[in-house]
């Protein structure tokens, strides 16, 4: 049996720190750095606007440094 490392809560927890906690113990930082690569390597090809959209949508959120609503419209978004 596997001893339990739970901490004690003496209140309710933000959504910003459970998610911090959550994203750390399951979503390791390999995955994020891959993810990253593929937002920073993604491409149209043969998708439709709404397809790349929706995965620039999906990939963005591991880049954020990297998303603006102005970069979007300004053309950065067409690259692809």
């Amino acid at each position: 049996m596997v001893p339990c490392r739970r901490k004690s809560l003496s209140g309710p927890v933000s959504w910003k720190t459970f998610s911090e906690v959550f994203l750390a113990k399951f979503f390791p930082d390999t995955t994020k750095t891959e993810m990253e690569q593929k937002f920073i390597n993604l491409e149209q090809a043969d998708k439709t606007i709404n397809e790349y959209a929706a995965k620039v949508s999906k990939l963005s959120r591991f880049a954020p440094y990297m998303v603006s609503i102005e970069g979007i419209g300004s053309g950065d978004f067409s690259k692809g």
